[in-house]
C-alpha cells in the first residue's frame, strides 16, 4: 500500500542519515551537505507522494459515491415517466372516480418520491471533493449518509400506499381489468410487488448506498491519518 511505502522511505532515509551523523571521520561541510541533500530529497519525496496519495483516495471516494448517484438520476427519469403514464390515465378515466382517485393520489405520492430523489441527488453534487478539508469532507459525508437512508426508509413506508394507488390505474389501461372487483387478485398483486420490492429495496440499501458510503468514508480517513502522522 501506498501510506506503507511511505513510512518505509521516511524510514530508510531517516537511518541513513543516523549512520551518516555517526561517522566521525566525515568533515562537517560534506555532513551538513549531505544532510541536506537527503532533508531535500526527503520532503520532495513525501510531498508529492501525500499530493498522490491524496489525490487517489478522493477520486476513489467520488467513484464509490458515484454509483448511489447515478442510481438516484435513474430513478428520478423512472418516477416521472410514471407520474406522466398515471396522469394521462387518471385524466382519460376521469369520469371513473375510483380510477382517477387512486390514480391522483398516487401522483402526489410519486411527486414525493421524486423531490425526494431531487434532494437525494442535488446532496451528491454539492460534495466539493478537491476543494475541501478532509475534516470537512468526512463531516458532509455523514451528513449525507443520514440524510440519504432517512428519505430511503420513508420512501419505504410509503411505497406500500403507492402501488395501492397506482395499481388499479395500471391494470385498467394495461389489461382493462377493474381490479376492484376482484380484491382477491388486488391483494396477491399487491403482496407480490411488496414481496420483491422489499428485498431489492434492502439490498440496494445495504450494497449500493451504505456500502458505498463506508468506502468512501475509509479513503478519507486513510487520507486523514497519514496527514496527522505528517
Amino acid at each position: 500500500m501506498l501510506l506503507q511505502r511511505l513510512t518505509e522511505l521516511k524510514e530508510s532515509l531517516k537511518n541513513n542519515l543516523v549512520t551518516i551523523k555517526k561517522n566521525e571521520s566525515m568533515e562537517l561541510d560534506e555532513l551538513k551537505q549531505l544532510w541536506s541533500q537527503y532533508d531535500k530529497k526527503l520532503n520532495k519525496s513525501l510531498k508529492f507522494n501525500e499530493e498522490l496519495l491524496r489525490k487517489m483516495n478522493l477520486n476513489k471516494a467520488r467513484q464509490e459515491l458515484q454509483k448511489p448517484y447515478i442510481l438516484e438520476l435513474i430513478t428520478i427519469v423512472i418516477i416521472f415517466l410514471t407520474i406522466v403514464f398515471v396522469t394521462g390515465f387518471s385524466i382519460r378515466l376521469i369520469e371513473e372516480i375510483q380510477f382517477s382517485l387512486t390514480g391522483f393520489a398516487g401522483i402526489l405520492l410519486g411527486i414525493i418520491y421524486l423531490i425526494f430523489s431531487i434532494m437525494k441527488v442535488n446532496r451528491f453534487a454539492k460534495i466539493d471533493y478537491y476543494n475541501s478539508t478532509i475534516v470537512k469532507l468526512q463531516k458532509d459525508l455523514s451528513l449525507l449518509k443520514t440524510f440519504v437512508l432517512r428519505l430511503r426508509k420513508i420512501e419505504g413506508i410509503m411505497l406500500p400506499f403507492l402501488i395501492i394507488m397506482i395499481l388499479p390505474i395500471a391494470f385498467k389501461a394495461i389489461h382493462n381489468i377493474n381490479i376492484f372487483e376482484n380484491l382477491r387478485l388486488f391483494i396477491i398483486e399487491v403482496c407480490f410487488i411488496l414481496g420483491i420490492s422489499y428485498p431489492v429495496g434492502f439490498w440496494i440499501n445495504r450494497n449500493v448506498y451504505d456500502k458505498k458510503m463506508k468506502e468512501a468514508e475509509l479513503f478519507l480517513k486513510e487520507i486523514d491519518n497519514f496527514e496527522k502522522e505528517e
